[in-house]
């Protein structure tokens, strides 16, 4: 979800402001190179899943994100 579709009536439910398909990256990915193409995309923060099966492990946040 986007900080900008926070704003709102505060009975809005979460599914009418969220986007699908959430960016993931797994453990291995280089990390200048996610760095990289995070600041490229403007994109603040990424989950990070498990090698094993996919499931969240940790977020990683950008350090110029607030």
């Amino acid at each position: 979800m986007r900080r900008k579709n926070v704003q709102g009536p505060a009975e809005m439910r979460v599914e009418r402001v969220m986007e699908s398909g959430p960016a993931t990256v797994r453990p291995g990915e280089p990390a200048k190179a996610l760095l990289e193409r995070m600041k490229r995309r403007n994109v603040p923060a990424m989950i990070v899943t498990t090698e094993r099966d996919g499931s969240w492990a940790w977020q990683l946040k950008a350090p110029w994100s607030d």
